[in-house]
């Protein structure tokens, strides 16, 4: 089929397995191309980003492998970093030092807590619920707006490779539990982010992530807002934010048959020249 991959997390973040297990299992699942994105480390205590002092480590394995599976299998240095503003950015000079293959942008964090915690959307439904009470006074509206707010501001202002997870603020929304996706101001601020995306040319992806491990129904984003990405010839790229190696192309059949019954012909993939656009099976 031609997949490739760039969201992938292993033992050096929250992923499970080695990064050899992952381009194993990327062979195995006819991937072409595999991207290592460990969370970049984040300066307050949390047991899911990258440590500091392993960031050289990583980023030695993930060169290493690139020579090792050449003309098998094509790997690539990246990370996901958090925009979190005053905090961290993908713009920030360490990143541009450590010579990585590419960037995903992504927003984990929208508030602080009473307490300082930073706040993280995709947690857990009881995280979740305790900041809308907490930092947001239960008001759903304004959590959302101040999450694609920030999203705005990652293509915008740092303009990554790629943007993480357009609507992972829907995470927990099962049965529209928070918020309809049909209200008006919803799609309002999705398409107001989608117009952001198209003017800053980065590449969004579709995440399998939470659809490949059941926690989700459908990839990010939803296929309604696919439609308008593609009426906006937004480019795209098919991720798993995989967190395993089985799962490395977690359900990239069911999602790239979506793709194509919406109408998407071709997506973007990491060369020896940069980006480039190929066709979808290709």
């Amino acid at each position: 089929m031609g997949w490739t991959n760039y969201h992938t997390h292993c033992v050096f973040c929250d992923g499970q397995g080695e990064p050899r297990e992952y381009a194993e299992a990327a062979l195995k699942q006819g991937l072409t191309a595999l991207g290592f994105s460990s969370h970049a480390a984040l300066p307050f205590p949390n047991i899911w980003s990258l440590r500091p002092e392993k960031v050289a480590e990583y980023c030695q394995t993930v060169r290493r492998l690139a020579v090792e599976y050449a003309g098998r299998l094509e790997i690539y240095l990246g990370l996901e970093v958090d925009y979190i503003p005053g905090v961290m950015a993908p713009t920030d000079p360490c990143y541009q030092e450590l010579r990585l293959d590419y960037v995903i942008g992504s927003v984990h964090f929208v508030e602080q807590l009473p307490g300082g915690e930073h706040w993280g959307i995709d947690s857990s439904t009881e995280l979740f619920e305790k900041g809308l009470r907490e930092a947001f006074g239960g008001d759903i509206r304004r959590v959302v707006e101040r999450y694609y707010d920030l999203m705005r501001h990652v293509a915008l202002d740092c303009r990554p490779d790629i943007l993480g997870h357009l609507d992972v603020v829907k995470k927990f929304n099962h049965g529209e539990r928070f918020f309809q996706e049909s209200a008006s101001w919803y799609r309002e601020q999705v398409f107001d982010t989608l117009d952001a995306v198209r003017r800053s040319g980065v590449i969004l992806e579709v995440n399998t992530g939470h659809l490949a491990r059941g926690r989700f129904p459908e990839a990010y984003p939803s296929r309604w807002i696919l439609e308008r990405v593609l009426e906006m010839g937004i480019p795209i790229t098919l991720n798993a934010d995989a967190h395993s190696p089985e799962l490395v192309a977690g359900e990239f059949a069911s999602t790239t048959r979506v793709l194509r019954e919406v109408g998407f012909g071709e997506w973007m993939a990491l060369g020896a020249s940069g980006w480039e656009a190929r066709a979808i099976g290709e």
